[in-house]
């Protein structure tokens, strides 16, 4: 048997646990992030192999069961469907936050853009616009919207369209464990990123090259005015941004590594584990 998992549930719920002020929010995730722990301990312990998204995962999962065997494939992006259009230029005003807005970590990524981030940038005086997009937007997403400078556009048939339209996409999660597919989506479409360390977690990146890392608002609404102030070093890091991609995270690449760790799997001496989980 083969665990495949996008992400550690047990690192996400630990994260939640201690986000926030409401006590009971915080007794509920630590609640969670004791039962999830249990549950995924027994389970990696009982597979033949365990299938984690990134180094980072794999080192969670060492920390709640050493005694498993992890293989990191991964996460991948369709580069040819994810693929830049010469005949629909980027909006030098627009930013874009792509993912399921009724996912806790993404609804509290666009709550903190909003509040701590974007009156920093308004300070500038550009007349920016934002595009929060993804499907069942949370109440606290749909209040942001102000049909403005500020879209809530819920369920969209195809999200490229409103990558193509972002001078930079953003990536303020505070919270996450796997990797984050919307990062692979906009660097195969050879965007410029700010993400915070959580949200580029997990991906072979260096701040600088491929994208732009920052932690603390002020920081990140600098780096995203660098960008929006440098049309060139827009054009470079979506360049290296997409050849990261083609080298790492392109279906075919990924393909390859599962198809190995399955072969070696396959050519190992099978151990008799218990079909209880």
């Amino acid at each position: 048997m083969v665990f495949d998992t996008h992400n550690c549930l047990t690192s996400l719920a630990r994260q939640m646990a201690g986000a926030g002020a409401n006590p009971v929010r915080r007794w509920f995730f630590r609640r969670e992030a004791a039962l999830i722990e249990e549950a995924e301990r027994r389970i990696t312990a009982r597979m033949a192999l365990n299938l984690v998204c990134s180094s980072a995962d794999a080192g969670h999962f060492m920390g709640i069961q050493p005694q498993g065997l992890y293989e990191v494939v991964p996460n991948g992006v369709d580069r040819e469907h994810f693929q830049a259009s010469a005949a629909s230029p980027a909006d030098p005003a627009t930013l874009v936050f792509t993912g399921a807005m009724s996912y806790y970590p993404n609804v509290q990524a666009a709550i903190y853009f909003q509040r701590e981030i974007l009156p920093l940038l308004k300070r500038s005086g550009r007349p920016l616009r934002t595009l929060f997009v993804g499907r069942d937007p949370a109440p606290q997403v749909r209040r942001l919207h102000d049909g403005e400078r500020v879209i809530v556009t819920g369920s969209v048939p195809d999200v490229r369209p409103y990558l193509e339209q972002a001078a930079v996409v953003i990536v303020p999660l505070l919270h996450g464990s796997g990797t984050r597919l919307k990062i692979l989506e906009a660097f195969s479409m050879g965007k410029a990123v700010v993400s915070t360390r959580v949200g580029a977690e997990g991906l072979g990146v260096q701040n600088g090259k491929q994208l732009l890392l920052a932690d603390e608002p002020r920081a990140f609404a600098d780096c995203i005015l660098r960008l929006l102030d440098d049309e060139g070093l827009r054009q470079r890091m979506g360049l290296a941004a997409r050849q990261l991609v083609e080298a790492e995270y392109a279906w075919p690449v990924v393909q390859d590594r599962l198809n190995r760790a399955y072969s070696q799997l396959c050519s190992t001496p099978a151990v008799e584990t218990s079909a209880a989980i």
